[in-house]
């Protein structure tokens, strides 16, 4: 296995690094995913604070049976191992305690057992749930950021790295979009409005909607707005982006964000990206400070409608109506707190 990092005291608390020598513990530990390829996320009530499975290795069992049974004691899950992200170290100089974790992607099985917690992991009330890689990820950063206890700061900050790492692995990422990327971005863009918006919009509008058309607009918004876009790739092939920022309507508060819209290609339909890009732009608002998110939808656009909807997203009072080409058309607004 490779070295994913080497934790020290400065990694938290500043000052020189020191490493200790000798293993203290060995354990196992890593990301548990679903079927949808949601993330498996421990909390800690009794501490307020989140982690991943996993544990120590006992003297008769190898660092991948001892991620397996973790996952089956603290999740009731079985489960299956697809790779291995490396292992990760936590020099702990001040409690002289060297920690060495071997660290996993495992695919939960469909059935599932009960749990079988030890009397600590009683005591701090844990529990288990499934949430989306990016959500999960900001819990832990924000674990990391109000953890105030020695030992819990050094798990918390681990675990963010073991998730960081194994969204590489699983080659599913989100990258702010740059001048180079204006291209796909116009690309994506055209055909997605193409295809979405066939029926709905007039067939000369559509027509005249190209990549190259597209990609001029998106390059003049960021050189003269600074507009933001955020690409979604999977095997590092761009699927999709989102466009995200504070809301634009007058009669919202300054607390409320908005998506500006989010756009699949065609071809990546039905492939759960959408949800994908969704769940990571409302993770990305929260950590910004929003309380509510906003968006906008196309009355007559059912497939973005019910996509919203299922996300529990609700249709508020306030409608407009726009003219495309010389067709009226409505918009809707829905709102998720």
């Amino acid at each position: 296995m490779n070295l994913i990092k080497r934790i020290t005291d400065s990694d938290l608390f500043g000052g020189s690094k020191e490493y200790l020598d000798q293993v203290s513990r060995y354990a196992a530990r890593g990301v548990l995913i679903n079927q949808n390829l949601k993330i498996c996320l421990i909390y800690l009530k009794a501490k307020d604070i989140y982690k991943l499975p996993g544990g120590g290795i006992k003297d008769s069992e190898s660092a991948d049976e001892a991620f397996l049974r973790e996952i089956m004691e603290e999740t009731g899950y079985r489960a299956e191992i697809i790779s291995n992200s490396g292992y990760i170290e936590e020099h702990k100089v001040k409690n002289d305690f060297l920690q060495r974790s071997y660290c996993y992607i495992a695919k939960a099985k469909d059935e599932k057992g009960k749990t079988d917690l030890t009397d600590k992991e009683k005591g701090n009330q844990l529990k288990f749930f499934w949430t989306n890689p990016w959500q999960a990820l900001n819990y832990l950063k924000e674990s990391v950021n109000k953890c105030n206890n020695y030992r819990d700061k050094f798990m918390v900050y681990r675990d963010k790295i073991i998730l960081e790492e194994s969204l590489k692995n699983l080659k599913l990422r989100i990258k702010k979009s740059t001048l180079d990327d204006t291209d796909i971005l116009g690309q994506i863009h055209a055909r997605s409005w193409q295809h979405a918006y066939k029926d709905i919009i007039p067939d000369s509008v559509l027509a005249e909607i190209t990549a190259q058309k597209r990609a001029t607009r998106f390059k003049k918004a960021m050189l003269e707005s600074g507009e933001k876009n955020y690409l979604l790739l999977a095997n590092n092939q761009p699927v999709g982006f989102t466009s995200i920022g504070r809301s634009r309507d007058d009669d919202l508060s300054d607390n409320i964000g908005e998506i500006w819209g989010i756009y699949l290609d065609p071809d990546h339909w039905r492939k759960g990206y959408g949800s994908k890009l969704l769940n990571w732009a409302e993770a990305e608002l929260k950590s910004r400070g929003y309380k509510s998110i906003s968006l906008w939808v196309l009355k007559d656009n059912h497939q973005a409608r019910n996509f919203y909807e299922k996300h529990n997203y609700h249709k508020e009072g306030r409608g407009e109506t726009i003219t495309i080409g010389n067709k009226d058309l409505e918009k809707v607004r829905y709102i998720k707190s």
